[in-house]
């Protein structure tokens, strides 16, 4: 049991190197040592993967295709330009852990797409579906997921979650408003994009 213990301590102690280690590199670069804190508020962040859901679907069939096919079918991308920068601010969702994976996952299949290298088609489609299943998750999650902490069933909670509800609501029936409000959230990223 002692033994475990030291092990786990240790591994913590590695960890916490590892992090000051990246804090450093990252000030070497001339960056902050932290990242920007996330910005997008929850409500929001969940409308643009709703938004976005057709950038998943197309890359499914295009994923499909290329499996039938067995080849990698050459594809534009040029038309999802103005979704790329929703999908990147989706990213930055405050306490949207699974919005921050499907933006990972859904950018990483683009940029695979763009740049296959000498991958052979079998291994693109691998890849290309490891991407979607991962982004696949994050879009079955529902509001209610995400904004209700099971760990903490107290009143704050409820209320946090009605509230996120309706502003979610409140953006959803008012396009010109949540345009408005994702103006603003892109001129914020726009500011700090080199930050990260």
């Amino acid at each position: 049991m002692a033994d475990s213990i030291d092990k786990i301590r240790s591994d913590i102690a590695k960890m916490k190197e590892q992090i000051e280690e990246m804090k450093r590199e990252r000030v070497a670069r001339g960056l902050p040592a932290e990242r920007p804190a996330k910005f997008v508020p929850l409500e929001i962040g969940y409308l643009l993967k709703e938004r976005n859901r057709y950038v998943f679907d197309f890359l499914a069939k295009y994923t499909k295709l290329c499996d039938d096919a067995r080849e990698i079918i050459p594809v534009d991308l040029s038309k999802l330009k103005d979704a790329k920068k929703e999908i990147k601010l989706l990213a930055e969702t405050v306490e949207g852990r699974w919005l921050g994976i499907i933006s990972g996952s859904i950018l990483s299949a683009i940029k695979l797409i763009q740049n296959p290298g000498d991958v052979n088609p079998r291994e693109y489609v691998r890849r290309l579906l490891l991407h979607l299943e991962m982004a696949k998750h994050g879009f079955d999650i529902r509001l209610g997921q995400l904004t209700y902490d099971s760990n903490l069933t107290t009143p704050e909670n409820y209320k946090k979650s009605d509230e996120v509800r309706a502003k979610y609501e409140r953006y959803k029936e008012d396009e010109s408003l949540f345009n408005e409000e994702l103006s603003k959230l892109y001129n914020h990223y726009e500011s700090i994009k080199h930050l990260h």
